[in-house]
């Protein structure tokens, strides 16, 4: 039922998004508020692909001036993407007298003359087929009530009453629905007016500076039922889950002192660890503006056991089988933990001398993020404790790493002694590294670079950690083995938007630099590194962990040792990992590649 409550509340949210852009579609006399039209633009820029950008862009584009056609146009990487949008937004643009100020953007005359031609035959039917005049759109204001928690809440008419039944009858899944929708009713209006933002009424304008504080929805754990807002766990790391509204977007979440992940869809979630007995927790979150809103609780870790986990789930069908494979998928619910995250196996035996390092990077400052980048360093890393056996003090981990962090975990040219050769024993010291984020090329010296967060990928020569520069101090440091894995894509079809990224083909640096480096990417050549967002986590970091979760299924020899080449036969699978998955999911090539001289390496030792 927690989960039905949710979903009407989503459902809800969706329902009042599509009304109001209904309305603005049929007044065109003001472009769309600048608060929402962030909102659109941050929600085409979370989309990887250009047809999930566009139906995002076509759906929330409704009443635009000719600026804020041209910040969308730049947000596609194509020519011909461009000039579908300018076509498509021609007859919801206010102001298109000024409609050749888009010529700019163009870097084809060509594309200039398609525009101007669409233009003239546009003006050419408006001229003969004159629009009549719009009926005005009546929006009833909401009832407004002294005592909201005396006075009976106004009915619909057109609903039915619904049947009174014995307190003892049982209650139905359908009718606890309709319950939850009938109570939502009151205030759901004045959540929803906050994501929107406040809608102007006659000639009043918005004001962004009285913006309500944003407000917070705790939808784990559960705090609905319990005593003095004090929930009750046995495990010593919980989940923070929920559902902001703001009506100009979200700086930050924190949950104590933890930052908390936040979806474009205004979920968020974090982990965090409890001692035991009482612990409080404050969520805290801050709009653009710097408005703050807090909400606080308490959760009670009880003496005992860990919470009894669910059976092993297999790997889920992304997409329901009448549509299986669309255009735009929809992120998890926050409080949705991905299967891999249950029941780590653990690992036979310590491997007290290995030393890793693991690098999320998801919020760019000069391009679009990588959404689930942080949930698979965190899964990475519970991953190395439990099931490889290493020691939590021997992971060397970084969330969003910049140029800096890159140096001096890696080094730097000519001086590879940075903290990960300082750490290592050697001889004795296996070397586990695992990236998640943007790599790209070098659009001037063609080689690969791991992107920092804070690097201009124009300048990623720069600003980026060179690949080869990776490698060749992987190779004089004296471990026992190295083994890379990496979540990423560097052919630059994800993070240029102005230069078209196919034609790009960075020079992948050698494998077999050293003998005993080996390494698993996610992707080949200038293929593209997809999410899984079903799952909230990189495609190729789902189907890595699930070959190790899995040993059923890829210790293909059944002898408790999982292999480099066993896993990754088990995740480049053509019908049941990442190629099949991402051609499903998303319509693309992804295959996975192993490259180096120890491929029967084992990763995992079973119990």
């Amino acid at each position: 039922m927690k989960n039905l409550s949710r979903n009407l509340i989503l459902i809800l949210f969706v329902w009042s998004q599509s009304l109001s852009t209904q309305v603005w579609a049929q007044d065109c006399k003001k472009a769309m508020p600048e608060s929402t039209f962030k909102a659109l633009v941050s929600a085409v820029n979370a989309r990887s692909f250009s047809s999930d950008k566009m139906k995002v862009a076509k759906q929330g584009a409704q009443c635009l001036d000719v600026t804020q056609v041209e910040t969308i146009m730049k947000l596609f990487s194509f020519e011909d993407q461009k000039l579908e949008f300018a076509k498509f937004a021609y007859p919801k643009t206010i102001d298109k007298e000024n409609y050749f100020m888009l010529n700019s953007v163009f870097s084809f005359s060509s594309s200039t003359d398609d525009l101007d031609n669409f233009i003239t035959t546009e003006k050419a039917k408006e001229e003969n087929n004159p629009k009549p005049e719009p009926a005005p759109v009546v929006v009833q204001p909401k009832p407004q009530t002294q005592n909201p928690q005396v006075t009976p809440r106004p009915r619909r008419t057109d609903v039915q009453p619904r049947p009174s039944m014995p307190s003892n009858a049982p209650v139905t899944e359908e009718q606890m629905a309709a319950q939850i929708l009938q109570d939502s009713q009151t205030h759901i209006s004045d959540i929803f007016e906050m994501v929107l933002g406040p809608k102007p009424r006659g000639n009043q304008q918005t004001n962004t500076n009285a913006a309500k504080p944003p407000r917070i929805i705790i939808t784990s754990p559960d705090l609905r039922d319990v005593k003095d807002l004090t929930a009750e766990v046995t495990d010593k790391r919980t989940r923070i889950a929920g559902l902001i509204s703001s009506s100009v977007g979200i700086y930050e979440v924190f949950v104590n002192a933890e930052e908390a992940i936040l979806n474009s869809n205004g979920t968020f979630y974090a982990d965090i660890p409890l001692f035991e007995g009482v612990n409080n927790v404050r969520v805290t979150v801050t709009d653009v503006n710097k408005n703050s809103s807090n909400f606080a609780f308490k959760i009670d870790r009880k003496d005992g056991s860990t919470q009894v986990q669910p059976e092993p789930a297999t790997i889920p069908e992304p997409l329901v089988t009448q549509n299986p494979t669309p255009a735009v998928t929809t992120p998890p619910a926050a409080n949705f933990v991905s299967d891999i995250d249950r029941n780590v196996p653990k690992a036979a035996f310590q491997n007290p001398n290995a030393i890793a390092v693991v690098i999320g990077n998801k919020d760019y400052t000069n391009t679009k993020p990588v959404d689930y980048a942080i949930n698979d360093a965190r899964s990475m890393r519970n991953y190395l404790k439990e099931a490889f056996g290493f020691r939590e003090g021997n992971i060397l981990y970084k969330e969003n790493a910049t140029l800096g962090d890159f140096n001096t975990f890696f080094g730097t040219k000519g001086n590879p002694k940075g903290r990960l050769a300082n750490t290592i024993k050697i001889n004795m010291s296996d070397v586990f590294i695992f990236f998640s984020g943007h790599g790209a090329p070098g659009l001037k010296d063609n080689k690969g670079y791991f992107v920092p967060v804070e690097a201009n990928p124009n300048y990623i020569e720069q600003s980026g950690y060179n690949i080869d520069l990776f490698y060749e101090n992987l190779s004089k440091i004296q471990a026992k083995s190295i083994t890379v894995v990496t979540d990423a894509c560097f052919s630059g079809a994800d993070i240029f938007s102005q230069i078209s990224p196919m034609v790009i083909k960075p020079k992948l640096p050698e494998s077999t630099v050293k003998k005993n480096l080996t390494v698993l990417s996610s992707s080949s050549g200038t293929e593209v590194s997809s999410w899984y967002p079903e799952q909230i986590h990189g495609m190729f970091t789902y189907f890595f962990l699930k070959a190790i979760q899995n040993p059923s299924e890829a210790d293909l020899n059944k002898d408790k040792n999982l292999t480099l080449e066993e896993a990754y036969k088990y995740v480049s699978d053509i019908n049941e990992g990442v190629p099949y998955y991402a051609r499903r999911i998303h319509g693309i090539n992804q295959t996975p590649t192993l490259q180096g001289a120890q491929k029967n390496r084992v990763l995992v030792h079973y119990k």
